[in-house]
C-alpha cells in the first residue's frame, strides 16, 4: 500500500513564524514537521507520494527521492491550487495501488497496521475518526450501528450531546476513488467527493491517541513542546 500526503498549504496562519515556507516544512527541534510524518510512514506503506505546491521546491531539496529515508518519495506538483480532491487528481498517474491520504500538517500517533487490517477485512474506504472536545468547530462525523459513515456535517452551529465523533483527516481508499474526481479542476474532497463515497460505503475506525494540526500558533507551539 502507498501513501499519498497533501503538502500544498499556505501556512498562512503562521507566516510570522514558518518565514514563507511551506506549512508542512514548519521546524520543530530543526527538522521539518515532513519529517516526522515520513519516519513514521516509512514504516508500513511501500512507497510515498507528495501533493505539492506553494514554495514545492522547498520540499523536493529536502527530501530528494527519500533514499535517506529509506522509502521512494515522488512528487505531485500542482501549478495551482486544485483544492483536496483536485490535488489527489493530479497525482492519478503516481498512485499504482490503493492507498492511505494524509494531511501534511497533521501529527497522529496512529497504529497503521491497525487500519490496514480494517480496510483490508471490509475493503470499503476508510476514515479515521476520533472523539471532538468542539464539535462546532470541527467536520462532525455520523454513524450507524456497523459503525459506517452516513453523514458529515461540517462546524455545526448547534451541535448535539451525540456528535462525539469529527473527521480526522487521515483516509485509506481503494484506487478507483480517483475516477470520482473531475480533472483539471479545483475540487473538495470534504464537500464535493465525500457525499459520493459515503453512498457507496465508507467504513470508520475509531482512535483516541495524540492529535495535532500545527497550523494554527497554539498547536504549533504544542507540538514543538511535545517533540522537544
Amino acid at each position: 500500500m502507498e501513501a499519498v500526503i497533501l503538502a500544498g498549504g499556505l501556512g498562512t496562519r503562521l507566516s510570522g513564524i514558518i518565514n514563507n515556507l511551506p506549512k508542512s516544512m514548519a521546524e520543530f527541534n530543526k527538522k521539518p514537521f515532513l519529517h516526522y510524518l515520513i519516519s513514521q510512514l516509512k514504516n508500513h506503506f511501500n512507497r510515498i507520494i507528495i501533493c505539492v505546491g506553494h514554495k514545492h521546491e522547498k520540499i523536493m531539496e529536502y527530501f530528494e527521492d527519500g533514499k535517506e529515508y529509506g522509502i521512494k518519495i515522488e512528487y505531485s506538483i500542482e501549478k495551482e491550487p486544485l483544492g483536496t480532491a483536485g490535488a489527489l487528481k493530479n497525482a492519478q498517474n503516481l498512485i499504482r495501488e490503493d492507498f492511505i491520504l494524509l494531511n501534511g500538517d497533521t501529527y497522529h500517533e496512529l497504529d497503521y497496521e491497525k487500519i490496514i487490517k480494517e480496510f483490508n477485512k471490509n475493503k470499503k474506504h476508510l476514515m479515521v475518526i476520533t472523539k471532538t472536545i468542539n464539535p462546532s468547530e470541527v467536520t462532525i462525523v455520523k454513524l450507524n450501528k456497523d459503525n459506517d459513515v452516513v453523514e458529515l456535517k461540517e462546524r455545526p452551529k448547534n451541535p448535539s450531546k451525540n456528535d462525539k465523533y469529527m473527521n480526522a483527516g487521515v483516509y485509506i481508499f481503494k484506487k478507483n476513488v480517483l475516477d470520482l474526481i473531475p480533472e483539471n479542476k479545483k475540487v473538495s474532497l470534504e464537500k464535493e467527493i465525500f457525499p459520493i463515497i459515503i453512498k457507496k460505503g465508507l467504513k470508520a475506525v475509531k482512535y483516541n491517541e495524540k492529535y495535532i494540526d500545527i497550523g494554527t500558533p497554539d498547536n504549533y507551539k504544542k507540538f514543538n513542546e511535545m517533540i522537544k
